[in-house]
């Protein structure tokens, strides 16, 4: 009896204390108040070595909800790697959140700040190659 209530004892820290094979994904800010978006990429230098942005406004919400599922991610572990390009979310004309983004194939990630601490996640190649064809509008 004592060696059950030991098993019993033990399959059951075991059962709340065990790992998924998926880790959680990171917070995501609220953007249901967002209207209207831009998506800006950095382009090239000009002849005066100032970055070239390209910026692409989106107003369609089935666009935008595309686009804001990108968000929902797995975690991502480099955080500190340089962006190309950012996606801005707004309500009429208040930026509501910004997020950074990298679509270079080893880099790919969205990183922001939410709750003071920054926050990077992975970006699909799928994803990153729908992001891309924002470049091309």
């Amino acid at each position: 009896m004592k060696i059950f209530l030991i098993i019993s004892i033990f399959c059951t820290v075991l059962l709340f204390s065990s790992c998924g094979s998926k880790k959680q994904n990171a917070s995501i800010p609220d953007l249901s108040q967002a209207n209207n978006m831009n998506i800006m990429f950095k382009m090239d230098f000009d002849s005066t070595s100032k970055m070239i942005i390209k910026t692409v406004p989106i107003k369609e919400a089935k666009k935008m909800l595309e686009l804001k599922e990108l968000l929902n991610s797995e975690p991502f572990p480099y955080i500190y790697c340089a962006s190309s390009g950012a996606m801005n979310f707004y309500t009429d004309s208040t930026l509501i959140y910004s997020f950074a983004f990298n679509t270079t194939p080893e880099l790919r990630h969205i990183a922001y700040t939410y709750n003071s601490k920054l926050i990077a996640v992975t970006l699909s190649e799928e994803n990153a190659k729908f992001l891309e064809s924002f470049k091309k509008q």
